[in-house]
């Protein structure tokens, strides 16, 4: 499991790192989208499941975003793949992509 602690609250890196797509789809970065349809609230609720293009090929793993105190955790489970190595990479790019605070 990866682990990424947040100064910001769950609110801005909700708003700052996740969107819908017109399918109804949670979208993380360039190619990271939910499995199933999503809305942004629901990574706080439950563990949302996400496909991605990681290292010429997809990868599925488990997002899902806990508040802690003033700030927040995203914790990432990969499921078993070859490619869960470069997950934490791949999400500190899009993580790096925004003005979230590690």
């Amino acid at each position: 499991m990866i682990d990424f602690t947040f100064k910001e609250q769950s609110s801005t890196v909700l708003d700052r790192l996740f969107k819908v797509d017109k399918d109804q789809h949670l979208r993380i970065g360039w190619s990271g989208r939910s499995v199933d349809p999503a809305e942004v609230g629901d990574i706080l609720i439950r563990p949302v499941q996400f496909r991605d293009y990681v290292m010429e090929g997809f990868v599925t793993f488990t997002l899902q975003l806990t508040q802690e105190g003033e700030g927040c955790s995203l914790k990432v489970i990969g499921q078993g793949s070859n490619r869960d190595s470069y997950l934490e990479k791949q999400i500190r790019q899009y993580i790096d992509m925004t003005d979230l605070s590690l």
